[in-house]
């Protein structure tokens, strides 16, 4: 009875405590409404739940749904493996919503409501970012056999972008990832001798699902084979045996993950278009582009600390190589997970442009945890290199207050153009001092009033009721002291992702087209231009970065590279134009008339011939 009493109390204190950061963690950034990546990752999960389909062109802004493919799905690029995680709760809030109302939240000093599908994908972002941190710790202390302080989780928050992408950036499937790439790296680490082939092939669905939520996820592969190889006694027959069900597990969920965008896309697309934004010319290229890392919201401006973990792997790895000494398993370990980390260096330095890079470049969220190792090798080691321990930890301190400055800096200038913000950067600190006395007005108002706050959305306690109970459940088994206990949950999650997806593909399938024909009766597609081929599909994305890329090479005096942009935006052009099949709008007459349809990029007119000349001035916005 005592200890049921102290369960009851334990839940309900971490539901109250949930229930705060939820309310505090909302109303701390008042522009939280704005859906990142266009909306793409919401769209999937309100589509899956309302519509029984993954076709969103229903659930994203109309003016940028202005494509479809001919299958009439909108062709959109982003992975749906994240919205998926989070659709469960989020038919969850739909009930509830119906039952008792969910009200939107009027947030501090804003007139912007976050209405319950915002709410939920913010739920589920902290909830998951925070369980991946904990399971980090629980990685490290299987490999390293010691348990790492709390200030190392605190440090790699904070010295990275994780803060900026749990709180702020929200609504894009980062953190997912980032929790789902150590979910299953925790369970790698549990292989052994024991393991049946049917636990290879759950392994193999699970791994596979990963790359559903993020294209990349497949590089962390090295992962698996290290733990194989180091907790299992190697027999090239076993090896074969297992490993074949390990393949045929990626196949069930690459199969179902095709089946989906061929019904997306109308033709087989296994990179779904990404391809194109890579050139291996560009690694011998005069003009190395290394946007992405010194770059003005390069991985490394924002967070330095990747530079060092980046330094560290690359000494490690020369130490290696010539044998200098002994390597230990988790010096292997370090080595091992950061093969991706660099894998998608290397793939940065190929890439035609880099976009808009994000908060430090978005897809290296998924390696926090090499930082997390770089961490924790120097503090493993500080008792034989005290000078260098404490050189490290001062280096650490800094970063970290380097990358607050930049984080704080971020959320002080959503509000300005994407472009404008990339080119030029924490050029005015007064840009940030006035905004951060702004946030903390918000912030001293927003306690003055949380009780108010506490009672207008007392609704959303209920809706919280579900994952702190999940929680609750799944850590006891998840961080069980007993093997077999760990290895029940895996067998549990793997059994339930399988099943879930299998249930998704085979809704999509049936209500996809059966959705598309009844938008057809309503005439729905009558001004929407249908194309086939990767181009016209990523049409918005590559001419918004090819043109910021242009203009950033006007800025930085670069005639060579703006010459080089010039013509792969030429080249996409004319692919573009051939890959139209219907075109109500005279979208290819806007092409060859050298107009260019909704870019991203704000411009100060709509006279494109001063973007392609490189003597015109650069045209981005500069805020006063």
């Amino acid at each position: 009875m005592i200890i049921k009493k102290y369960l009851n109390v334990k839940f309900i204190l971490n539901l109250l405590i949930a229930y705060t950061f939820l309310i505090i963690g909302l109303n701390l950034h008042i522009h939280v409404s704005e859906p990142y990546e266009s909306g793409a990752y919401v769209g999937y999960m309100k589509s899956i739940v309302h519509d029984g389909d993954l076709n969103i062109i229903n659930n994203i802004d109309p003016n940028l749904g202005w494509i479809t493919s001919v299958k009439y799905n909108f062709p959109d690029m982003h992975d749906h493996g994240s919205s998926l995680l989070w659709a469960p709760l989020f038919a969850i809030a739909s009930l509830f919503n119906k039952l008792i109302g969910l009200s939107p939240i009027v947030l501090q000093g804003s007139s912007n409501p976050v209405h319950y599908d915002m709410v939920v994908i913010f739920i589920m972002n902290v909830f998951f970012g925070l369980i991946g941190l904990k399971i980090i710790r629980h990685i490290v202390t299987r490999v390293f056999s010691i348990t790492p302080p709390l200030w190392s989780i605190f440090l790699v928050v904070f010295t990275t972008g994780f803060f900026n992408f749990l709180m702020y950036q929200f609504s894009s499937a980062d953190i997912t990832l980032f929790f789902y790439a150590t979910l299953v790296t925790y369970y790698m680490s549990f292989i052994n001798e024991e393991w049946s082939r049917l636990d290879f092939l759950l392994l193999g669905c699970l791994f596979a699902f990963g790359s559903v939520i993020k294209l990349t996820f497949p590089l962390l592969i090295p992962i698996y084979f290290f733990f194989y190889f180091t907790n299992i006694k190697f027999s090239f027959f076993d090896f074969i045996k297992r490993n074949l069900f390990f393949i045929f597990g990626l196949v069930v969920i690459y199969f179902l993950n095709e089946t989906n965008n061929m019904l997306k896309f109308g033709f087989v697309n296994l990179d779904q278009g990404y391809s194109y934004s890579y050139n291996l010319n560009n690694l011998f290229s005069p003009i190395p582009h290394f946007r992405p890392f010194f770059g003005p919201a390069g991985l490394f401006i924002v967070s330095p600390i990747s530079l060092f973990a980046t330094l560290a792997l690359f000494f490690l790895f020369f130490l290696l190589i010539n044998r200098k000494f002994k390597m230990e398993k988790d010096i292997y370990f370090f080595l091992v997970v950061g093969i991706s980390f660099i894998a998608k260096h290397c793939l940065n330095l190929t890439a035609i442009f880099d976009g808009y890079a994000g908060f430090g470049s978005r897809q290296y969220m998924i390696d926090t945890i090499v930082i997390y190792m770089l961490i924790v090798v120097i503090y493993k080691n500080r008792f034989d290199y005290k000078k260098f321990y404490k050189f490290s930890i001062a280096v650490f301190i800094l970063c970290m207050v380097w990358t607050c400055v930049e984080n704080l800096w971020w959320l002080s200038v959503t509000t300005l153009p994407k472009a404008s913000f990339n080119a030029y950067y924490i050029q005015d600190y007064l840009v940030l001092l006035n905004q951060l006395s702004k946030m903390l007005v918000n912030l001293f108002l927003l306690l003055k009033n949380l009780p108010f706050h506490y009672v207008k959305n007392i609704n959303y306690m209920f809706l919280l009721i579900i994952p702190v109970w999940v929680w609750t459940k799944f850590k006891s088994f998840l961080f069980h002291r007993e093997v077999e206990k760990v290895k029940l949950t895996f067998q549990y999650t793997g059994t339930i992702i399988v099943l879930f997806y299998t249930y998704v593909t085979f809704s999509n399938l049936y209500f996809n087209p059966r959705n598309v024909a009844i938008m057809k009766k309503q005439n729905y597609f009558s001004k929407k231009v249908v194309g086939n081929g990767k181009e016209i599909f990523l049409y918005d994305e590559y001419t918004s970065s090819i043109v910021y890329a242009m203009e950033i090479a006007k800025l930085n005096k670069n005639r060579e590279w703006f010459d080089y942009q010039k013509s792969v935006l030429g080249k996409l052009l004319e692919r573009t134009k051939k890959q139209i099949v219907f075109d109500p709008i005279d979208f290819k007459s806007q092409l060859d008339f050298g107009k260019l349809k909704t870019l991203e990029v704000d411009f100060h007119n709509d006279d494109f011939n001063e973007v392609l000349d490189y003597n015109s001035p650069v045209t981005f916005k500069v805020w006063k």
